[in-house]
């Protein structure tokens, strides 16, 4: 990538639905250029998709509970895996390295809610321990922090590009 698309990807983390055409005024190119490099970090599999985020407290959760689960022995992960995405209410799921072989994530009303996710999660053959931790950030999938964040770091690998010429 480019210093231009850096820039370009920046202004696309702080707002995804940016129209092009006020991307390409703010960076002092033309809408054309920013649509073509979009369109190139979309073949490239750079952006896979624009993504919305959602407040989860307006739909009435309290947070989210982090899963954080360890396989059972002599079970492929991939059985813990499948298993734990049939579980109703679990958002997301993914193999992680570390003390811990597997995270899970499911937004959470309350203790009761908690406690039945939990139970239902050590429930699994596929399954050897269950550790937890809950946070009461609504937001999925990320806060508007993160993307600021993320945005920030854009913008900061696009100024150790060698200069491009603006079109």
């Amino acid at each position: 990538m480019d210093e231009m698309a850096y820039l370009i990807l920046s202004e696309l983390l702080k707002n995804p639905q940016s129209p092009f055409l006020r991307i390409a005024k703010k960076l002092g190119v033309s809408s054309f250029t920013v649509k073509n490099r979009y369109d190139k970090m979309k073949r490239e599999g750079i952006i896979r998709s624009a993504v919305v985020n959602i407040d989860l407290s307006k739909l009435g959760y309290q947070g989210k509970a982090f899963l954080l689960i360890t396989n059972a022995p002599n079970t492929p992960k991939s059985v813990a895996l499948e298993d734990l995405k049939k579980i109703r209410g679990i958002i997301v799921v993914s193999e992680i390295i570390g003390l811990f072989d597997i995270i899970a994530i499911a937004p959470i009303i309350d203790l009761n809610s908690i406690r039945k996710l939990v139970n239902e999660v050590k429930a699994l053959s596929s399954v050897q321990r269950v550790h937890i931790t809950c946070i009461n950030d609504t937001m999925f999938p990320i806060n508007p922090t993160f993307g600021k964040v993320l945005s920030e770091q854009c913008r900061n690998l696009a100024m150790l590009k060698p200069s491009i010429t603006k079109k």
